[in-house]
């Protein structure tokens, strides 16, 4: 329960973190204040790439997996309650089982819409994907969160051994908080 808690905050904080805006060729980090350039009402506030690699072993077989996340312009603007624009995020979920590939899947949060009030589906952003090691098995955790808050909800992906993906909500999440 700590764990998860302890993972969530680590989540939240890493996407309320991330810089937005313009990507720097030279090396140099976007300030988190960063934005696009132009009007006001044309600047949409981007979270920064992030890529995670891990490796778990389960029912005798290594798996590796790598997350990468990243805004997504092909997917719709979120406008907050402040008329604010943010990017959403797209997430791709790659994992090898004994080096061979075994999942590769793109996560919007329209692949989550089922499982979210329909107050996340509008203004809420996928914020985070890590892998929960509170369990066995191949199951990770996303995040969809309203931009630069705390207001979150927490769900979760399940890979079965076949590699099919499942999405739930994670209600157990939602009642310890």
């Amino acid at each position: 329960m700590r764990l998860f808690r302890t993972l969530t905050i680590i989540a939240i904080t890493a996407a309320g973190s991330l810089s937005c805006g313009n990507n720097k060729s030279d090396g140099q980090a976007a300030s988190q204040d960063s934005v696009q350039q132009g009007n006001p009402a044309d600047e949409i506030i981007r979270m920064t790439a992030v890529r995670q690699n891990g490796t778990i072993s389960f029912n005798g077989h290594s798996y590796t997996y790598t997350i990468t996340g990243e805004p997504c312009d092909s997917l719709p603007i979120i406008i907050d309650d402040d008329g604010s624009r943010y990017a959403d995020n797209l997430f791709t979920l790659t994992i090898r089982c004994d080096d061979a590939p075994f999942v590769a899947r793109s996560i919007t949060k329209a692949d989550l819409a089922k499982h979210l009030t329909p107050e996340f589906q509008q203004k809420g952003t996928l914020d985070g994907l890590i892998y929960d090691d509170r369990q066995d098995g191949l199951r990770f955790r996303a995040l969809v969160s309203f931009p630069e808050s705390d207001v979150h909800m927490p769900l979760i992906i399940n890979i079965s051994k076949e590699g099919q993906v499942s999405f739930e909500r994670d209600i157990q999440a939602e009642q310890d908080e």
